[in-house]
């Protein structure tokens, strides 16, 4: 079967049936261990009409151009601030406008790695001020609390009790970022995705049902970009 995008096929043995997840030129599957590929390719055959729909969907969502020396601009926390970028000792600082990127000698390969980590480091100051914030509201506490880059997913909940982030989120404007905040913690009251869990999303956020759609919409491109 020739395909015009990639696909990855992704086998566990948690999964009890196939789930199908669209990334510009990408689609995933998550399928049962015992599921075999002829199964998986017919599946992606037989599906291929709603499949292409949904990458011409996700194909219309603008992601961020790389910085090149020029700059550019970049969303932080849902608003697109400009970047600028100059010669100097190496660092990040906020300007009047957005954020300098200063490199000895930058190129478009070290301007992404200095900037990946310092958005990363916004991301865990923030997210941990908001899981201290929606944790009080909620009577929790995680056991601890992580910080990684997904590639099919924004967050998870452990029977432990570590709630881990995709820590990108960064780049979505706050309700969104929230919300998945919001839907981590709440499992640490139920480990599930019951009434009982939704009910307890809503109590915090009730516009959890928008920030769910912006994510699976608007924000596909930030599992994309840092997979």
């Amino acid at each position: 079967m020739s395909l015009d995008f990639e696909l990855v096929i992704k086998r566990t043995a948690r999964k009890k049936s196939i789930g199908i997840r669209v990334f510009p030129n990408r689609v995933v599957l998550s399928a049962p261990v015992w599921t075999s590929d002829r199964q998986l390719h017919a599946l992606v055959q037989e599906r291929s009409a709603w499949i292409q729909d949904k990458l011409q969907a996700v194909s219309s969502v603008t992601a961020p151009t790389p910085l090149s020396r020029d700059g550019g601009t970049w969303p932080v926390q849902g608003v697109w601030v400009p970047i600028e970028v100059t010669t100097g000792s190496r660092g990040v600082s906020k300007n009047a406008s957005g954020w300098r990127i200063q490199l000895p000698s930058p190129d478009e390969a070290s301007i992404a790695k200095v900037w990946d980590r310092h958005l990363k480091q916004l991301a865990v100051q923030h997210l941990t001020n908001r899981v201290e914030n929606f944790a009080n509201q909620l009577s929790v506490q995680p056991s601890a609390l992580k910080f990684r880059r997904y590639s099919a997913r924004w967050g998870s909940c452990s029977a432990s009790g570590t709630v881990t982030l995709h820590w990108p989120i960064i780049q979505a404007p706050d309700w969104v970022s929230d919300y998945l905040v919001v839907h981590e913690l709440s499992h640490l009251h139920h480990f599930n995705h019951s009434s009982a869990f939704w009910t307890c999303v809503e109590s915090i956020m009730p516009n959890w049902r928008a920030a769910r759609t912006w994510l699976r919409d608007e924000g596909r491109w930030m599992l994309e970009t840092h997979s």
